[in-house]
C-alpha cells in the first residue's frame, strides 16, 4: 500500500516530464511546472485518504 502511494506519483511526474521534454515549447514548460504542482497535491491527497480510511478499517478489526 505505501509503496504505491509512494511510486505512482513519481512515474507519473516522469511520464509528464517525458511528455513535456518531446514538445520543447518555453509556454508548455510553464504549463508543465503547473501540471506537476498540480500532480503532486492530487497523490497527496490521495494518500492521506487512503491512509486514513487503512486506519480506520485497521480500528474497526480490531
Amino acid at each position: 500500500m505505501d509503496c504505491f502511494v509512494i511510486l505512482a506519483p513519481i512515474f507519473t511526474v516522469l511520464l509528464s516530464f517525458w511528455v513535456c521534454l518531446s514538445f520543447e515549447r518555453d509556454f508548455i514548460l510553464i504549463i508543465c511546472v503547473a501540471y506537476f504542482a498540480f500532480i503532486c497535491s492530487y497523490f497527496r491527497l490521495i494518500s492521506l485518504f487512503i491512509h486514513s480510511k487503512f486506519y480506520c478499517s485497521n480500528t474497526h478489526s480490531i
